[in-house]
């Protein structure tokens, strides 16, 4: 805006406000080197612990774009070592420095294009048709939000739903299917029913 304006962040506090579930706590000392990173065009250097990993190990890269996704942030970048695309967890990043190698960000990069088929933030070249049905109870809150670019719902009987996507890979979907638990059914494709199959037999040795 030109102006200056002022805001009674108070009064807006008695009206409005915000809350999420599992949010990620935030390095605001990493996160700026990260964006300063980003801002100039210059390589990143940085420990860095895998999802499976017990230990860090140093990552060199060329930052591309940082993105929130479901209150989480994730650094795309060009990892020099692996010579190829990468994405990375802020939270698991440690160590940050900014270095003085300038790089230029290729121009057919597209973070929508890379994130295109993902139902998160991991893409993938395939193009998978998901189809899943809802029970009664859950239709209601499957209908209430945008879960993909490409959901078609299509309502069934007594109630049910079904949703239907093309999606590049199959790992975030599978982890979003089983949170809702008896109330959602595969129908496609067999390997994610199979899959699914496998996760609740798995839990269900365990209790």
């Amino acid at each position: 805006m030109p102006e200056q304006v002022t805001v009674e962040f108070g009064n807006l506090e008695t009206f409005f406000s915000f809350r999420s579930m599992g949010t990620a706590t935030a390095d605001l000392e990493l996160f700026g080197k990260v964006s300063e990173a980003l801002r100039h065009s210059v390589e990143l250097t940085f420990d860095y612990r895998k999802l499976n990993s017990a230990g860090f190990e140093p990552r060199q890269v060329r930052p591309y774009h940082l993105a929130c996704v479901d209150n989480q942030w994730y650094l795309f970048a060009w990892d020099l070592e692996s010579r190829g695309l990468r994405t990375f967890v802020l939270n698991r990043m440690k160590k940050a420095v900014v270095s003085n190698r300038v790089f230029i960000r290729p121009k057919n990069f597209s973070i929508a294009t890379l994130l295109e088929g993902s139902f998160g933030v991991y893409g993938g070249t395939e193009k998978i048709k998901v189809k899943v049905q809802f029970s009664a109870f859950a239709a209601q809150l499957v209908r209430e939000k945008v879960w993909h670019q490409t959901q078609k719902l299509t309502e069934r009987k007594e109630g049910k739903l079904e949703l239907e996507m093309t999606l590049g890979n199959l790992v975030e979907v599978e982890r979003w299917i089983l949170s809702w638990g008896s109330h959602v059914v595969v129908l496609a494709p067999v390997a994610l029913k199979e899959s699914v199959r496998k996760q609740l037999k798995d839990a269900l040795k365990r209790y």
